[in-house]
């Protein structure tokens, strides 16, 4: 089966699965996770986590996996981990072609991992640090220009980012 390619498609398959907005953080064991996604090697890796590269065996789909270990300070904090599954929740309910979709949430006493629409761009430190790096004028216009679009509708939905850096700014060419 070849994975799809079509991005409606695959909108449409996620939002068929009984994977509601209400229901999508799953309080299992972490090896569930590889019951329906099987993982690859890491596309990238942060403070926070690992991404890995995915695909939904059920639907063929690929996509991406961030493993989050909880600081150790937090385990066992709840007032922590429930801030970071409140920001889960209102990421989930965003919807914007800037904006990597958020799939689900898998989680235990330690680790989160988000499942994600893929996005197999580099981030945009990477590709400024390049040598031969010759943006046009009109490019780097293109490129905030799509950045104050998602930007601003966050902030129509009442969602400050409080991180925005270029490493957080991932191309998807």
């Amino acid at each position: 089966m070849e994975p799809l390619k079509d991005k409606q498609v695959s909108d449409k398959l996620y939002s068929s699965t009984p994977l509601s907005k209400k229901n999508f953080i799953h309080e299992h064991d972490l090896n569930e996770i590889n019951e329906r996604y099987k993982m690859f090697g890491p596309m990238d890796s942060g403070s926070f986590g690992v991404v890995y590269r995915a695909l939904d065996t059920q639907y063929n789909v690929p996509c991406a996996i961030k493993l989050i270990r909880f600081p150790d300070q937090a385990i066992g904090d709840q007032t922590e981990i429930d801030a970071y599954l409140l920001e889960f929740r209102l990421l989930r309910d965003l919807d914007h072609p800037n904006i990597l979709r958020l799939i689900e949430v898998f989680k235990n006493e330690e680790k989160l991992c988000l499942v994600t629409e893929i996005c197999k761009g580099e981030n945009l430190a990477e590709v400024l640090n390049k040598p031969e790096n010759n943006y046009s004028e009109q490019e780097v216009a293109f490129i905030i220009w799509q950045l104050l679009l998602a930007v601003n509708y966050c902030h129509k939905h009442d969602i400050c980012h409080r991180d925005i850096k270029l490493d957080n700014i991932l191309l998807d060419q």
